[in-house]
């Protein structure tokens, strides 16, 4: 009992110092997203998953923070031991974890999140910007065969006008990997002649970029869009679209 009354002591003596230090839905929630520990696959199942439930893809931040620092209370996040927070132990696979390790302990994420657990956990204080935008730059690519791969980043905009890069808290798949390959930091590798897309998630918005691959000797003709052509195909097309429309294989 009194290692709980000290453990909510040090929680609510920090309630009021989020805008000092790192916020939980800014810095934390991201991280959990990233880490896919609240997917519908894992904690973020209706049912949760071995006694932990996490509001799928964090739409309810409010109980995510009741369940991680105040269900069992000096568990999960433990303010007076960061280290040994089963948030992070779980997470670097230093015990047992259905989901295996999520991130090493030299990683960003570990840093941030042990960061903010020293800091008390706090939770935020007033309101806080919330992601408005995200944008994924190139927002096409053209490759010539094998070419180098391409780095994508992505940028979010906040409801209070400010703007960040997100790319390594966002999630990536591309729906045509025979063509086109993305890892989960965001690089784009040629793999098969094609088309096809490439998706950044995060927080509540998913983008995607166009991919085209050409293969190894083709002739490209970059044609300029006239009237008749934008108007046939109803939309502007791609510098990459209309390119690929006139290339040509050398013989």
């Amino acid at each position: 009992m009194v290692r709980r009354a000290i453990l909510l002591l040090l929680l609510a003596t920090v309630q009021g110092q989020a805008a000092d230090g790192l916020s939980f839905r800014r810095d934390v929630m991201p991280i959990l997203f990233r880490a896919g520990c609240n997917q519908g696959t894992c904690h973020g199942s209706s049912r949760g998953k071995d006694g932990f439930s996490l509001s799928l893809f964090g739409y309810n931040p409010k109980g995510d923070y009741f369940r991680l620092t105040r269900e069992i209370i000096g568990r999960r996040v433990n303010v007076a031991a960061p280290e040994e927070s089963l948030l992070l132990l779980k997470a670097t696979g230093a015990v047992p974890h259905t989901g295996g390790a999520r991130f090493s302990r030299d990683s960003e994420y570990y840093k941030t999140l042990v960061e903010w657990i020293r800091q008390g956990a706090p939770d935020d204080a007033g309101q806080v910007p919330e992601a408005v935008e995200i944008t994924l730059s190139p927002t096409h690519l053209l490759f010539q065969g094998q070419a180098k791969p391409v780095q994508t980043t992505v940028m979010a905009r906040y409801s209070d006008g400010t703007k960040r890069d997100v790319t390594s808290l966002a999630l990536f798949y591309s729906n045509n990997p025979d063509t086109a390959a993305i890892d989960k930091n965001g690089l784009v590798q040629a793999v098969g002649r094609g088309d096809g897309y490439v998706f950044a998630r995060f927080s509540r918005f998913t983008i995607g970029s166009e991919v085209i691959v050409l293969p190894p000797g083709s002739r490209l003709q970059v044609v300029q869009a006239t009237g008749p052509q934008l108007h046939r195909h109803s939309r502007p097309r791609p510098a990459a679209e209309i390119a690929v429309a006139a290339f040509g294989t050398r013989r």
